[in-house]
């Protein structure tokens, strides 16, 4: 039976989707726990329909995260720490602060590769992957608080 799934069953497929299932499965589990329904002629051409808008949705995002990419490459951020007698900073340089001062600045999608904290006053680079591949490299500037 040929069915639309409403929600994403695990082994089956994911919501949107058109799969043929065994006829017992459809009629015993997914059409009574209202997860799919019968793939008539209109609802397989809503369904793809939906799809195209997805599809449509989803490159608009990687054109924005192409263009974020490209407006981080010269964006430096700038965290100012206490200096310890050493040249060590009291405290760390976090993903976490690194991800909030980019939300500050309206950068709002990616996560941060940091394999430690960063401890040391100077510059560091840090790449932050937004999506698919695309990835930005982050000036860090971390000085001396007066």
């Amino acid at each position: 039976m040929k069915l639309l799934l409403l929600a994403d069953v695990k082994g089956t497929g994911k919501k949107g989707e058109l799969k043929d299932v065994r006829d017992g499965y459809a009629r015993n589990f997914l059409l009574p726990k209202k997860l799919a329904v019968p793939a008539t002629p209109e609802v397989a051409a809503r369904a793809a329909d939906e799809e195209k808008k997805r599809k449509l949705e989803h490159e608009k995002l990687l054109v924005t995260l192409r263009e974020q990419a490209l407006a981080l490459k010269d964006t430096t951020l700038t965290f100012k720490r206490k200096v310890g007698e050493k040249g060590d900073i009291f405290g760390s340089v976090t993903a976490h602060d690194i991800q909030s001062e980019l939300a500050r600045l309206g950068f709002h999608y990616g996560t941060v590769e940091l394999k430690h904290p960063l401890k040391t006053i100077g510059g560091h680079t840090v790449t932050l992957n937004l999506a698919e591949g695309i990835a930005a490299q982050v000036a860090i500037a971390v000085e001396e608080e007066k």
